[in-house]
């Protein structure tokens, strides 16, 4: 039921939030059980408010999203050591730090992490060599068929620099 709303599915009962869920099927064992009971306990603090459903950002008091509240609390959580700020460099383009942002955060859809979610593939097996696991490190340093194009990337540069 894509237009009911949240108030639909929870509702307090002696002060605790309970669930009326509307599934197609029931929940399965395993992972899908583990991930409703992790869902259930997420709810259990939930305040319920009248009016229209929305989306409300924590980190702004206005409750709208921004770059700027983001990359405040990326500094504090992930830089807490180094007291650097987050620097992106302007130069770079927008595609490859995101590129790069994604890869360090392990979130490329490579075989292997597209099987972590699920998503039935007819072998998680590199593409391109065959030889292992299609996974970041496999890419990003072992596929010989990556290292192939690295090597020639560089001797194109080498020669370039060389003038030949």
């Amino acid at each position: 039921m894509k237009d009911c709303n949240i108030s639909d599915r929870l509702f307090k009962v002696n002060g605790h939030i309970s669930s009326a869920w509307n599934w197609r099927r029931s929940i399965r064992d395993g992972r899908e059980k583990e991930e409703m009971e992790s869902l259930v306990c997420l709810i259990q603090g939930v305040e319920l408010k009248s009016g229209p459903d929305g989306w409300s950002w924590a980190l702004e008091s206005s409750g709208k999203f921004s770059v700027k509240s983001l990359l405040v609390k990326s500094d504090e959580k992930i830089l807490t050591l180094s007291h650097e700020k987050t620097r992106w460099n302007p130069l770079v383009p927008k595609k490859v730090k995101i590129l790069v942002w994604r890869a360090d955060k392990d979130s490329l859809e490579t075989r292997c992490n597209l099987d972590k979610r699920y998503i039935d593939l007819h072998s998680i097996l590199c593409p391109m060599c065959e030889e292992d696991v299609e996974s970041l490190d496999h890419l990003m340093g072992w596929c010989s068929w990556s290292c192939s194009i690295e090597f020639h990337f560089q001797m194109v540069g080498f020669l370039s620099f060389w003038g030949s």
